[in-house]
């Protein structure tokens, strides 16, 4: 539990946090796990673990996604004409003239 807790705090802090120096995320997931310690239930406890992972699952892929797209795939600071250049240079295509 607690790796997933500190999994999903650290994705908020490099994905959230920094855009906007707002810890509001990072403050509410701390206090949906607090939320969650007062629970009983065994099931309720197993599903709240299982929601938990795959929010961490989600974020980490989002984010890796986007790193990759970036990486790979850089279209900042292009103007549209080069983006459908490139575009159409992917798929082995030249545009017309």
């Amino acid at each position: 539990i607690l790796s997933t807790f500190r999994g999903i705090l650290r994705e908020v802090s490099k994905q959230y946090t920094p855009r906007n120096n707002n810890r509001l995320w990072h403050n509410e997931v701390v206090s949906q796990f607090r939320a969650g310690s007062t629970l009983t239930d065994e099931n309720a406890i197993r599903q709240k673990l299982m929601d938990a992972q795959n929010v961490l699952i989600f974020m980490r892929s989002n984010r890796e996604h986007r790193d990759l797209m970036d990486r790979y795939w850089p279209t900042t600071g292009l103007s549209n004409e080069e983006k459908l250049t490139r575009t159409a240079n992917t798929v082995g295509l030249s545009l017309p003239k």
